[in-house]
């Protein structure tokens, strides 16, 4: 999305197509934070006066989605069906199953 938003950063549509495939590539968490992060980024330019360059704009965005994208599907997704596996194997078994988590 990175090289992609780089190389295209002169045509003027850039900013949305790379906005809605970065909220695709992190949803459903990242839709909102992505459009917090290009909000708050986009307010931030203007009180400092800094001109408006459409990759620069994107870069927030690219930051947000990346890091809300990882922790939803390698961490956060992972976790839930780890604890899901435990309960069911603990159900079938009678509840009598340890929880071993692991260590870091």
């Amino acid at each position: 999305m990175l090289i992609f938003s780089f190389v295209q950063r002169e045509v003027h549509d850039m900013p949305i197509a790379a906005f809605w495939l970065m909220a695709l590539l992190s949803f459903p968490s990242g839709l909102f934070i992505i459009a917090f992060a290009g909000y708050a980024s986009s307010e931030m330019f203007h009180l400092l006066g800094i001109r408006y360059e459409p990759f620069a704009a994107f870069l927030p965005m690219w930051f947000a989605g990346v890091a809300v994208g990882y922790w939803q599907w390698f961490v956060a997704i992972p976790w839930v069906a780890r604890r899901v596996a435990v309960k069911r194997s603990s159900r079938l078994r009678g509840g009598n199953a340890v929880i071993h988590e692991r260590q870091r």
